[in-house]
């Protein structure tokens, strides 16, 4: 008898946080791959400025916050907007 698959992501967390866990994954992960790729083109061009591995561990320090991202009234990544609950008399 096969175990069914787990999906805990999905149990704990609502589609907006794990939504916005994918795009901030894929943005680490491009700023890697944009730190190899200039580390191995940096000795023929000499003007270039790549990052450094440290800048990758301050982006993972964004991940806790993706969680909170949503009771902040902050909008997701990929929510249109932002949020109205504003006192628009403070404006005046």
């Amino acid at each position: 008898m096969p175990i069914p698959p787990v999906d805990l992501i999905g149990k704990y967390f609502s589609k907006g946080v794990k939504r916005n866990l994918v795009i901030y994954t894929v943005c680490i992960l491009i700023a890697c791959a944009g730190i190899i790729y200039g580390n191995a083109i940096k000795p023929d061009h000499s003007f270039l400025r790549v990052w450094e591995l440290q800048n990758i561990f301050i982006l993972l320090l964004g991940y806790p916050f993706l969680f909170l991202q949503g009771n902040a009234g902050i909008p997701t990544f990929v929510k249109k907007g932002f949020p109205t609950n504003y006192d628009s008399s403070r404006l005046h």
